[in-house]
């Protein structure tokens, strides 16, 4: 009933004309309808509306409203209309019920956006998934100049919900995403895994991949949300109407009604059949199976998201949105199993500056990393190339925007053998929310040069494997590549499928005599130097992190020389003993930077030595986040700016470089940083025949080699 004091009239009709149900849609909807600027065509009436079976808490009924709205042959709003003394709460159930099924029926977006409930004294605007009241009217509100009115004017215009834009919502209703750092996404990530397995006692691989399907959820939510931006608060955080976030608790307890996991019943199941679509096209590869579901219960599910709904996991830092799995990976894996696909990253970063992939007006670089994990340097790569793009002022927008797209889905390419966790599907999601490129990572051993088929491929892995066949003999030749091979897998000879991969490797065989005589096994670290020299083009670069071993140790001699008949060695940069610390390994490692020759006469030229102290310590084995590991990664990013200047000072011939730079006859034998380079205080008196430097130490002469030992 009114309140004392309404006023006795509107712009539309009398107080006293409205005693039923009938008058409030006769004297007050309909005249709205047209004063908001539609025509009869567009005003579909309960006569001409079908009913829909929509859920009221355990019971089940037909339902449809007084009114549909319909702007471009869509329904875009509905209008239910009640008697004066009845309240409109209880009826929003069935409203949100019927806009959800009619959204249903699209893949792509929900176009029905509100509904409207009114017994004529109160006039309720919500979102189409809500309970929650975006705008409310009272009778006297409905007037020409007031407030309320202009913006329920300004939201349900008709070329406003034609366009789906939907304004922004009050600053005390908005759903807020707040920025976190690196440790605070890391420990609640970690808080995530130990949840789900106490509540659903899944092995950590399979509690991973579970959790992986709802981050990927997640950071779509997040990304639509950035695109729906209502405001930002003093610290940062982000303000955004509730029904532009679906990743969040509300939506999931106001669905439950029609599906006990509505997570998985609406969202995932929807993305499925969006990716499925792109998958047959062939535009896309796998990244999910046919019939996944989400398989953890539905209270571990509101558990998971009700820890997460807040955080705005696409708007932190781009070094983290680009090495988001990796980050969550530390959080549920541990050891060594850790090491086949994490990358610290900066050492990702240091290496993707040094090799510096092109995109430009004259086109795009083609990069590739065969063993790809779960893409760290792909993303890293992908920006990287995004970035020239976005500072390049000569071309236009449509030009950007194509090159962009050019990157993405022809430039980037991954390859992983993983398949428990399957990582090349994970590579796959990351590069399908950071720009797409996921067409082009493939399941594969990349060391097998024959791609040959298994008895456990199904048919999409299959096909990936004959498509990167006809790739690589149509002689497409890649321009870089960038990469972290396994540091101890090795290939042996006593296996027949190892025995066919070694076969076609230069590397698996000893020169005696003149005779090639094979070895029994082979890092495939090794394997990947001779690999890549395939992949790549003539004058193609090549980052590869690298034992020092392979660089220095006298078993490796062959290797070095391989290294040096196909390659032009550009740079070796000392990595700290303590860089993969995360996955507990304390392998001594360096990047090898290597471009290949267009001719085997091509001589060597100078080569750029630098030892590294930061780079990769930032990224530490703990979980425990501790104040030194904000001043560590603050002075790994000083140290890969020392390192940009001073190399670009070598790439230019300037003096600057000249105590990092090694002469062509100074890697003759070894080539690890601690032999070649004198460190501080050491100066160069000549070199032997062999390669060694002859350095002193004030009125002492002796062999360099002999102080490096």
């Amino acid at each position: 009933m009114p309140a004392p004091g309404t006023p006795t009239s509107n712009k539309f009709c009398r107080l006293a004309d409205l005693t039923n149900e009938a008058s409030v849609e006769d004297f007050f909807v309909s005249r709205l309808l047209v004063d908001l600027g539609y025509t009869d065509d567009q005003i579909r009436p309960k006569t001409s509306l079908r009913r829909l079976a929509i859920n009221m808490g355990r019971q089940r009924m037909n339902y449809k409203p007084d009114y549909a709205i319909q702007v471009g042959g869509v329904v875009r709003w509905v209008i239910d209309a009640k008697a004066p003394q009845e309240a409109l709460d209880a009826y929003t159930g069935q409203c949100a019920s019927y806009c959800l099924n009619l959204n249903r029926a699209f893949v792509d977006g929900n176009p029905v956006a509100f509904y409207m409930l009114t017994n004529g004294i109160t006039t309720q605007l919500y979102p189409w998934d809500s309970g929650e009241v975006l705008l409310a009217l009272s009778f006297g509100d409905l007037v020409d100049g007031n407030p309320n009115y202009r913006r329920l004017r300004q939201l349900l215009a008709p070329a406003q919900v034609a366009a789906g834009a939907v304004g922004t919502r009050t600053d005390e209703r908005d759903f807020v995403l707040y920025r976190k750092s690196i440790d605070e996404v890391n420990a609640d990530f970690a808080w995530c895994h130990q949840f789900i397995y106490r509540k659903d006692s899944l092995s950590q691989s399979a509690a991973f991949m579970e959790f992986v399907k709802i981050i990927f959820l997640k950071l779509l939510s997040d990304k639509h949300a950035h695109n729906h931006v209502a405001g930002r608060g003093a610290d940062g955080e982000m303000m955004v109407r509730p029904d532009h976030v679906r990743f969040r608790l509300d939506w999931i307890r106001e669905r439950e009604a029609d599906h006990p996991n509505p997570l998985d019943a609406l969202q995932f199941q929807t993305l499925l059949r969006t990716l499925e679509d792109d998958i047959q096209a062939g535009r896309r590869k796998r990244i999910f199976q046919v019939r996944d579901r989400i398989g953890l219960s539905a209270e571990t599910i509101k558990g998971v998201v009700e820890k997460l709904q807040h955080t705005d996991l696409y708007g932190i830092d781009e070094d983290l949105n680009g090495r988001l799995f990796e980050t969550f990976l530390n959080a549920t894996m541990r050891g060594k199993d850790l090491g086949q696909f994490f990358t610290p990253r900066s050492v990702v970063s240091l290496a993707v500056s040094r090799v510096d992939p092109q995109a430009g007006r004259e086109g795009a670089e083609s990069v590739i990393d065969a063993c790809c994990g779960t893409g760290g340097f792909l993303i890293d790569a992908l920006s990287h190339m995004w970035g020239q793009i976005a500072r390049n002022n000569s071309l236009t927008d449509r030009e950007r925007t194509d090159l962009r797209s050019t990157v993405a889905k022809h430039r980037i390419y991954g390859v992983d053998i993983g398949r428990e966790p399957p990582v090349a599907q994970i590579a796959r999601m990351n590069m399908y929310l950071h720009g797409d490129g996921s067409s082009s990572v493939y399941q594969a051993d990349a060391l097998d040069k024959q791609f040959r088929e298994l008895d456990t491929d199904g048919p999409e892995v299959a096909s990936g494997k004959a498509e990167l066949k006809r790739l690589i003999r149509e002689g497409h030749g890649f321009d870089v590549a960038v990469t972290n091979p396994p540091f101890a897998k090795e290939y042996q000879r006593r296996y027949q499928r190892d025995s066919d991969i070694l076969g076609d490797y230069d590397l698996s065989f000893d020169q005696r005599g003149g005779r090639r005589v094979p070895r029994t096994s082979v890092k495939s670290s090794v394997l990947f130097l001779e690999r890549y020299c395939d992949l790549l083009r003539p004058g193609g670069r090549f980052i590869t992190v690298i034992d020092d071993s392979i660089l220095g140790g006298r078993a490796y001699q062959q290797v070095r020389d391989f290294i040096r008949s196909r390659f032009v060695v550009r740079a070796v940069i000392s990595l700290p003993g303590d860089a993969f610390q995360r996955s507990k390994a304390r392998v001594k490692t360096s990047l090898l930077y290597l471009v290949k020759r267009n001719q085997p006469e091509e001589r060597q030229t100078p080569v750029f030595m630098y030892y590294c102290t930061k780079v990769g310590v930032d990224d530490p084995a703990r979980a425990r986040v501790l104040p030194v590991d904000r001043q560590n990664r603050e002075e790994a990013l000083a140290e890969i700016a020392a390192v940009r200047d001073l190399f670009h000072s070598f790439m230019t011939g300037r003096p600057a470089a000249e105590p990092w730079t090694v002469p062509p006859e100074g890697i003759l034998d070894r080539m690890d940083v601690k032999n070649c380079l004198p460190r501080p205080g050491r100066l160069v008196q000549g070199w032997r025949a062999d390669g060694v430097a002859v350095v002193s130490l004030g009125d002492l002469v002796v062999r360099h080699s002999s102080i490096a030992g």
